[in-house]
């Protein structure tokens, strides 16, 4: 999921202040090989808040 809000000054076009939220949640799995012999699962959550001022 990504969200965020920014303010933009009509006359040049720059942003003048945002905020944005990241949240990334899953998992990532390693198939078993001839160097790992089990599959490896590993769960991730994170989650990110940028703020332009």
């Amino acid at each position: 999921m990504s969200s965020g809000t920014y303010t933009i000054d009509k006359e040049t076009g720059w942003i003048t202040s945002a905020s944005i939220r990241q949240e990334l949640d899953g998992d990532i799995v390693i198939e078993k090989s001839d160097m790992m012999p089990q599959e490896m699962k590993m769960t991730m959550k994170t989650q990110t808040t940028t703020v332009i001022e």
